[in-house]
């Protein structure tokens, strides 16, 4: 649907944008267990940029071919990849169904505040376990306000108002992260995210591969996808989809170099942290990175785009 439409051609292209710095990681840790640094955060060296393919285990492999299932708004969560992974098709019913699936598009800002009350509640679940054994009991008086909204944005049940809309987006995002999959499916599950500033990117793309992997076994999505097709008014509101490319060319790609080094800053510093012996996702390849475009109005601009 959103290809059918075609966007304002954006203007001629210009010199690429010389490659990001480093941008800064989620808040520190708090005293109340609030916002907490990634282990991906960890700056890279320039020297250690050399030898960074030897220590990724597996490398992206390349997108497998046949057909892929679009990320759609309440339309392809992990029943309807289900359906899609085991359609058969064709005369003899051979051909088999999505090779592909992609996630609901996830709000950059949102996979923060999620992530950052996953971590809340996995400190606070940790700091009570270390008090039973300490004393023999677990003292619940000063989980405090902020465990509680943790706990009620993971807790995997989403409101919904009598139209049916979500009452708590938070909510959602968290189930559709943390629930609405299993090792199986997230091995082959793109998780598409929307945004529109490379530092916040990061700061999602870091938080996704930090609680997927947590969550499913160590299991990797097999990519992460940001969103430049989307043409509705939120996206012109907020400055994601085909507006980000319409308005801001190169802060897109810029967008993009920014969540491709945070993907690799993460198979470095924890994939490749040979002292890591808990990790079991060190078998798994590295997520691809992609970014579902809109065509442009004219064919040669949409290509010189992707280039």
């Amino acid at each position: 649907k959103e290809m059918a439409s075609p966007s304002p051609s954006p203007s001629p292209r210009a010199k690429r944008p010389r490659r990001l710095s480093r941008p800064p990681s989620l808040p520190s840790p708090s005293s109340n267990g609030g916002g907490v640094v990634p282990s991906a955060t960890r700056t890279r060296s320039a020297a250690d940029g050399a030898s960074l393919q030897s220590s990724l285990h597996v490398p992206s492999p390349p997108p497998p071919k046949g057909i892929y299932l679009a990320p759609m708004v309440r339309g392809s969560e992990l029943a309807m990849r289900m359906l899609a992974r085991g359609h058969r098709h064709g005369d003899d019913g051979a051909a088999g169904g999505a090779s592909l699936c992609y996630s609901p598009m996830l709000r950059d800002h949102e996979v923060i505040s999620v992530y950052q009350a996953w971590r809340r509640l996995r400190c606070s679940t940790a700091s009570g376990e270390s008090s039973r054994s300490g004393s023999g009991e677990h003292d619940t008086s000063g989980t405090g306000s902020d465990t509680a909204s943790s706990l009620a944005i993971l807790s995997g049940q989403v409101e919904m108002d009598a139209a049916g809309r979500t009452v708590n987006s938070l909510q959602e995002t968290a189930y559709l992260l943390l629930r609405d999959s299993n090792p199986k499916d997230m091995a082959n599950l793109v998780i598409q995210i929307c945004g529109c500033d490379p530092k916040a990117l990061v700061n999602a793309t870091t938080a996704i591969l930090e609680m997927v992997a947590a969550t499913y076994d160590g299991v990797l999505p097999s990519g992460i996808d940001l969103n430049l097709g989307c043409p509705q008014e939120c996206a012109s509101r907020d400055n994601f989809g085909a507006f980000l490319v319409e308005r801001n060319e190169d802060g897109a790609v810029d967008c993009i170099r920014a969540m491709r080094d945070a993907i690799d800053d993460y198979m470095y510093c924890v994939v490749g942290d040979h002292n890591r012996s808990d990790l079991t996702h060190r078998q798994w390849p590295r997520p691809r990175l992609s970014a579902k475009m809109r065509l442009l109005e004219h064919t040669h601009d949409s290509i010189a785009f992707a280039k």
